[in-house]
């Protein structure tokens, strides 16, 4: 359950997922699980456990995204986080053009909005995947995407620090031309100052639309 939405939780790009069976094929019922949530699965490693009488088939897959059916990536370079009227008073941003990445440095504060990015061109009616690495040294960090008229369009959360691992954002832009993209803070008890960064952000719209 996630503890902000109180929603189910759905897997996400870089988690790991040990799949404990004897089923041969484990791999098609893993892929049947996520393929309707835009997701695939990348193989690590498979291995036989044996303990006494007890006996099966450990196997470790990461979750990928899945682009089967997409275009090619739109890049989002870093210096569009880069206006200084976007930013929240107190939080410290820095922009890295040559590691396309943002740092983030918080105010003290539980899920503010730190940086509003410019507006981003998309076709109107289309599906989309934002894809980035996310970095959590400190606190927690939310994405949120939105519509030239502030609406919120799909958003996530991490609420506790992480090492960088890849992330996926889901969203559909219904009207409008354009999107933009919002990086705050998150606290879940109090207020607190996070560090985070993201980088190698890309759109992928879909093909079939």
């Amino acid at each position: 359950m996630n503890p902000v939405s109180r929603s189910p939780l759905v897997p996400d790009v870089g988690d790991h997922i040990l799949i404990t069976s004897d089923d041969a094929g484990r791999w098609r019922l893993a892929e049947n699980v996520l393929g309707p949530l835009g997701l695939s699965l990348d193989p690590l490693w498979s291995r036989t456990i044996e303990h006494g009488p007890v006996r099966f088939e450990a196997t470790c897959v990461r979750v990928a995204a899945h682009h089967g059916d997409s275009e090619i990536a739109l890049p989002v370079p870093a210096e569009r986080f880069g206006r200084v009227d976007r930013r929240t008073p107190g939080s410290a941003v820095v922009i890295d053009p040559r590691q396309h990445a943002v740092e983030v440095t918080t105010n003290r504060s539980t899920f503010d909005w730190q940086i509003v990015s410019d507006v981003i061109p998309m076709s109107r009616g289309g599906s989309y995947a934002l894809e980035f690495n996310v970095n959590v040294s400190q606190g927690g960090m939310g994405v949120t995407v939105i519509d030239e008229r502030s609406t919120v369009l799909a958003t996530k959360n991490w609420c506790l620090p992480r090492a960088e691992r890849e992330a996926e954002i889901r969203f559909r832009l219904e009207s409008g031309s354009g999107i933009r993209i919002v990086l705050s803070n998150c606290a879940l008890s109090k207020p607190h100052v996070s560090v985070f960064s993201v980088k190698d952000v890309r759109i992928w719209r879909s093909s079939s639309d």
